[in-house]
């Protein structure tokens, strides 16, 4: 089974995409998160043939919960789902 190994920070987003979402007036996952990352992700899972996600460690459960619906929007899953 090939899984993915992610850190949020840095992969997903970055402080340029940060600080552009935040001038936009995005709020919570969306500020966070950027989705042309998110699609960068779902071809490399793709291109890797993975079976899943395992998100990084530090993130609350909110924020866990909050990256799970992002992702999911996007069909990609995650292991933390199963949890």
């Amino acid at each position: 089974m090939k899984v993915i190994f992610l850190d949020i920070d840095g992969v997903l987003n970055s402080d340029e995409y940060i600080h552009k979402a935040r001038k936009l007036g995005f709020k919570g996952i969306e500020e966070e998160i950027d989705i042309e990352k998110v699609e960068l992700l779902k071809k490399l899972i793709k291109i890797s043939n993975g079976n899943g996600l395992n998100l990084g460690e530090g993130l609350s459960a909110k924020d866990v919960e909050d990256v799970i619906e992002r992702l999911g929007r996007n069909k990609i899953k995650t292991f933390e789902e199963e949890r």
